[in-house]
Formats: C-alpha cells, sequence, structure tokens
C-alpha cells in the first residue's frame, strides 16, 4: 500500500559548510585521518540526519530513503538529492519513498522515462534547526568513533611501556577529601587515574608530568580511551628495564613481580649468563640502581628474590627474610596452596608487618601459602620435603652424573617370615657424652685438613633494606661445598660408627650410606643392636663455632622422626633391608625379615611413631680456626634439657667435640 506523500519541498538551492571544511582540515591535521576518508563522514552524517528527521514526521520507516550528498570543498557547499525510481502511474508506487509517478518526475526532468531513476534535488534551505543540529551530532559521533580508532593505532605499539603525561584535572572524594580520579593528558589522547590506579604517597598535582604505564587502549570510552597505571606491577617492571641493562638486553629475567604500590614488592629475577649475578645486577654498586628506582615508586620497599626452577626452594626465596626449613606442597590440581616451615620464632618475619611479606610471596610463586613453625608443623604432623634435602639432591645428582648406584638387594631374594618388630626396651633416658666434652677448653692448633673448601663468593652489595636473599654462587662451588660437607660428615659418622663397634654394638648396616653414595634414597645413619635390643642412629656434624650440641641432636632426632613418621618421600627401611642384606655384615635373617616388613608397610603408608623405636642422636663438631675456644659449658644438661621434649622408646645421645673430632683426624692422617 502506497505510503501517504510527503508535502512538496521547494527543488532548488545549497547550503553553506565552510565553517564544517574548516574543522575537518583541522582534524585531520591533529588525527591523520585522511580527507577523503573525513569528508565521507560528513556527506555520511547529513544523509543520516535527513533520513532520520524523515522517519520521525512520517510512521513509516525512512532508513529505506536513497540519498544522494554532494559536498564541494572548494566553495564550501552542500548538495542533496533524494533517488527515486520512475513508475507510470500513483497507482504503481508502492513505496513513496523509493519511486516517483512518471508526470510528477517530469516535473523536474521533462525527459525522464519509465524505469529510469530520478535525482530529486532537497531544498536545505527550508529544512530546520532539528536538521542542523541532527547532522552536527551525527558528525560528531562518527568523528569521534574515527578518533578513537586512529588514536588506538597510535598508541598500540605503546602498550606494556610507560608514557609521560600531564595532569589535567583532580576529582576528590566528598567524604574524606582524597583523590578519587585523575585526569591525565597524554599526545593527542588522554587517561583517567582512579585512585587505585596511584600508589600510596602519590601526591599529584594540576599541571604536573607524571609517567604511567599503558595496559591498554578502550575505544568504547567517551573520552578518557587510554587505560593506565601507577601501580600495576608491570609499572615497576619497565622501571628495572630502564636502568638495568641487563635486562634490558635480556641477560637478565624478571620472573615475576608481586607489588603493593608504595609499600613492598617482590621482584623474582635470574641470569641466563652464569657469571652474571641476577640480584647484583638489580642491586648495582653501592645500591645505586635499586635506590634510583625506589625514588621514582615512592620510596616503595624492593626485595629482590632469586628465582628458582624448583617450587620449593623458589616459596623460600619468596619469604625471605624468614628461614624456611622445609615445604609441603598440595597436590592437587584444583588448589595451588603449600605450607612453608619456618626456623621457631620465625613466623612472624616470614608473614610480615599485616601479612605483607607472606602475601607478596603467595602472589609471586603463585601459591596460597601457609606459615607453620617447626614445632607447630610437628604438632600438627605435617609431611613436608627438607630445603636440605632438596639442595643435597640437586647438586648430588650433578655430580653423580656419570656414576653409577650399587646394586640393590630384590626383595624376593629371601623367604617372608612373620616378626612383629626389631626393637622392644623398657622406656629410658641415657645421656652418652666422651670423655672431655663436658669441659670448656681452648682448642690446640691442629694440622690443617686436606679438604679443599669452595671458595666464599661474595654477597651482593647491602644497602638499606633491600638485600639479596642468597649468595651468589655457582652450581661448581656448592656441587664442591656440598663434597666437603659430605667428606667432614663421613668422618663424624665413620667415629660413630668405631665408637659403637667399641662399645660391642652390632653392626646392622654399612658405614656407607646409599645417600654418601649420591643415591637419591635416603636412609638411616646407622642400624645396630646391643643386648638384643635394636637401634636408630643419625649423625649431625657443624663447622659453626656458634653451633650447640644440643642444637644438632635435636636436628638429628628430627630427621629420625621424619623417617620413622613417613615426612619423607623415600623409604629409608628399604635402604636399611639393602644394607642388612649384604653378606658381609651376616645380619641374621629374622631381622632381616622384620626390616623387609617395615619397608613393605612404609610403601603401603602404614608408617610407625618415633616412641616404637631406640634411637642415638649424634653431634660432632668441627671447627678450623686456629687458638679458638670452644665452649661446650654444661653440655650434658643442655642436651638432656633438650631430649626431655623428644619422644622415643629408648635413647643414647652422643657428643663429640672438636678436640676428640681432632685427635680422630690425626689419627687417621697417621
Amino acid at each position: 500500500m502506497p505510503r501517504k506523500k510527503k508535502e512538496e519541498k521547494q527543488l532548488d538551492g545549497t547550503v553553506d559548510i565552510k565553517q564544517a571544511v574548516d574543522a575537518l582540515c583541522d582534524i585531520e591535521k591533529d588525527y591523520g585521518i585522511l580527507p577523503e576518508e573525513s569528508l565521507q563522514i560528513l556527506e555520511d552524517s547529513f544523509a543520516r540526519a535527513y533520513k532520520s528527521l524523515a522517519n520521525e514526521d512520517c510512521p513509516a520507516n525512512a532508513e529505506d530513503m536513497r540519498i544522494e550528498t554532494s559536498v564541494d570543498i572548494d566553495k564550501g557547499t552542500l548538495a542533496m538529492f533524494e533517488l527515486k525510481d520512475v513508475v507510470a502511474t500513483d497507482d504503481d508506487i508502492e513505496d513513496d519513498f523509493l519511486q516517483i509517478s512518471l508526470d510528477e518526475a517530469q516535473k523536474v526532468n521533462p525527459d525522464i522515462k519509465v524505469g529510469e531513476q530520478l535525482r530529486l534535488p532537497i531544498n536545505l534551505q527550508e529544512l530546520d534547526e532539528r536538521y542542523i543540529a541532527k547532522s552536527h551530532q551525527l558528525f560528531l559521533q562518527k568523528m569521534r568513533e574515527r578518533t578513537k580508532s586512529s588514536i588506538k593505532n597510535l598508541y598500540i605499539d605503546k602498550i606494556g611501556t610507560i608514557i609521560k603525561g600531564k595532569v589535567d584535572n583532580i576529582q576528590r572524594d566528598d567524604n574524606n577529601g582524597g583523590i578519587k580520579t585523575v585526569k591525565v593528558s597524554f599526545d593527542k589522547a588522554n587517561g583517567l587515574l582512579r585512585r587505585q590506579d596511584l600508589m600510596k604517597n602519590d601526591n599529584v598535582f594540576i599541571g604536573q608530568e607524571i609517567n604511567c604505564y599503558l595496559k591498554g587502549v578502550d575505544e568504547k570510552r567517551k573520552n578518557e580511551i587510554l587505560i593506565v597505571s601507577r601501580s600495576d606491577s608491570q609499572f615497576l617492571g619497565c622501571i628495572f628495564k630502564d636502568f638495568i641493562s641487563e635486562i634490558a638486553s635480556g641477560i637478565v629475567k624478571i620472573n615475576s613481580i608481586a607489588r603493593e604500590a608504595g609499600i613492598r614488592s617482590k621482584v623474582a629475577v635470574s641470569s641466563t649468563n652464569p657469571d652474571i649475578d641476577a640480584a647484583g645486577s638489580c642491586i648495582g654498586p653501592d645500591g645505586i640502581r635499586i635506590n634510583s628506582i625506589r625514588e621514582l615508586v615512592n620510596g616503595e620497599r624492593i626485595d629482590i628474590v632469586h628465582y628458582q626452577d624448583k617450587l620449593e626452594l623458589y616459596i623460600a626465596e619468596a619469604l625471605h627474610p624468614a628461614t624456611v626449613v622445609g615445604v609441603s606442597v598440595n597436590s592437587s590440581s584444583d588448589k595451588k596452596t603449600c605450607i612453608a616451615v619456618v626456623k621457631n620464632g620465625e613466623k612472624k618475619e616470614a608473614i610480615g608487618k599485616g601479612g605483607v611479606n607472606v602475601r607478596l610471596a603467595s602472589r609471586l610463586v603463585g601459591y596460597s601459602i601457609d606459615v607453620l613453625e617447626t614445632d607447630e608443623a610437628m604438632e600438627k604432623n605435617v609431611k613436608y620435603v627438607s630445603l636440605d634435602d632438596i639442595r643435597r639432591d640437586m647438586a648430588m645428582s650433578r655430580v653423580a652424573e656419570t656414576e653409577t648406584v650399587p646394586e640393590e638387594v630384590e626383595d624376593d631374594e629371601l623367604p617372608e617370615i612373620e616378626e612383629e618388630t626389631v626393637v622392644s626396651a623398657p622406656s629410658s633416658l641415657d645421656v652418652e657424652v666422651p670423655e672431655d666434652v663436658v669441659e670448656e677448653k681452648e682448642i690446640e692448633e691442629v694440622p690443617e685438613v686436606h679438604v679443599e673448601k669452595a671458595k666464599k663468593v661474595e654477597e651482593p652489595v647491602e644497602h638499606v633494606e633491600i638485600k639479596s636473599q642468597s649468595p651468589k654462587i655457582s652450581l661448581a662451588a656448592l656441587e664442591a661445598q656440598i663434597e666437603e660437607e659430605k667428606k667432614v660428615g663421613a668422618i663424624a659418622e665413620f667415629f660413630i660408627h668405631l665408637y659403637l663397634k667399641i662399645n660391642k654394638y652390632e653392626q646392622y648396616c654399612l658405614f656407607q650410606n646409599l645417600e654418601e653414595d649420591k643415591s637419591f634414597k635416603k636412609g638411616f645413619d646407622g642400624l645396630y643392636a646391643i643386648n638384643n635390643e635394636k637401634w636408630l642412629v643419625e649423625s649431625k656434624s657443624t663447622e659453626k663455632i656458634d653451633k650447640r650440641h644440643h642444637s644438632k641432636i635435636s636436628e638429628a632426632y628430627n630427621d629420625l622422626n621424619k623417617k620413622v613418621t613417613g615426612k619423607e618421600s623415600n623409604n629409608p627401611w628399604k635402604n636399611a633391608y639393602n644394607h642388612a642384606s649384604n653378606r658381609d655384615l651376616e645380619v641374621p635373617d629374622d631381622v632381616r625379615k622384620a626390616i623387609k616388613k617395615l619397608s613393605r608397610e612404609y610403601t603401603n603408608g602404614n608408617y610407625s611413631t618415633i616412641d616404637n623405636y631406640n634411637i642415638i642422636p649424634c653431634s660432632t663438631k668441627f671447627f678450623k680456626e686456629d687458638k679458638e675456644k670452644e665452649r661446650i659449658g654444661n653440655t650434658k644438661v643442655e642436651v638432656e634439657n633438650k631430649i626431655e621434649s623428644f619422644e622415643f622408646k629408648k635413647i643414647k645421645a652422643i657428643c663429640v667435640n672438636n678436640k676428640i673430632a681432632d685427635l680422630f683426624i690425626q689419627y687417621l692422617r697417621k
């Protein structure tokens, strides 16, 4: 059905658009929009405005109208035409927006014929102010869209970098007077800093030039389309890259950043060159680099963390300055949680003021970290991996790459017999301290033990509160250090073995533990028997003067406890069974079968408790400094007091001081 005809308009006239053309020239200049594109936007805006008003005046949809627009840039004029198909009569018109009768068409063009298209001039001078306003609105809208697209193209390559801008406006919170938003103008674009995008103590003012991290460009925003931040962790990362040439060149890599802007950050770094210390590069001589960075982030405390491939070691580094002794990682695929076990008395340090240290450490490693002290972990029966064991395993694996592991005795070589346990004895307390241990005496000069010690590697320069978390040390140096520790430990352990043999203890294990033979398997340092009682032995040694015997006794006890109660992944009873099966030891069959049974139970997850066993924790003190006084003092009392907190069936503690160890070494050298 034909629509109602519109009122006829005068068919002549153009409109002056010189001002619009001048505005276009400025836009083209500022944003790099091609003149042809701007002109097309202008023409489309006039056409869309006309259609829009036609649709308002007529109930039918005028979007079908065909409008032709012609802008003369030189003259600054606009002409518009409505395009209509010519039909024979009014009765043939189906859509009066698209069609016109021949009679009406010939009034405009006498030569036109049915089937041709008529260019019907639109008298723009008769249009009211609504048209001008609508055209202007549509033009500005379209130009804004095109301008945003142009800005995006200008800044797309700058995303992920720091850009400099100028503070144009600051909006404050009516309630507390604090900063709510900060409008920042950049080259040809604006950005908006919200309160959460600012660092703590960011005191900005109008006209101030500030650096911002460009996170992205949002064309949907009305005005401030640049997404910027000063609190983002990558803002700090970009500053590191600008100040530290090793990071810019790729020699040093930033692995992760956790940040509470203006308060504290943790930056994990690693080096692709073993000769370059990543942390030292970030800190710089006398802390000059890190201090310069801190000035740009309002004095923010920055912890440089040594990135570690081994998750447990990485967690320990992240929790600095607390000393982590072990880590238990939740293996569940849907939960990334772990427990970090720290030294007694260091939980507060691990958590940090207001929880900031553990919070940042969790973000850094990507795991939620719960902190327990050593005693807490023991009370809660938490199974964790010792960091010392991890470090030794890593170094020993390197040392043992070309070496073979002793062949194990298969479980099925001997027939199975029933045996309840290998230990049984009444509960008692027996502390055994060799002669001269308790006396305070000066260490005499002794010949140097010919064990080549790893050179001490200088730590990065200390400054303010920003420190490297571990000394700079190569893997080769670590391996050498571990080799010496093994030799020193072997001397101490060898002495303990001889001491027990002299005291009529029957040996059920080899002197050389499998762990000393560079296997990943961990076992007891000794398994002995006397008077039908079986004893588990663990030996610990130290070269530190300030270490007391009771602390090493405690360390030996804790190791035994972990092995027995299944807090280590390796089966210590399997190691003990392999040793007991050695023909040179002549271990009774019933003892071997009992150990075998314990091994199988351990493998099946049926663990025991330490109070089912007789134990011998041992401590040996070495230190090589000449003319040093070894202050033993009340060693016996200290050890007895420590043992009171242990659980056991029966215990003997053996403490060997430096004097005895030194005499033994002299004996071995002869």
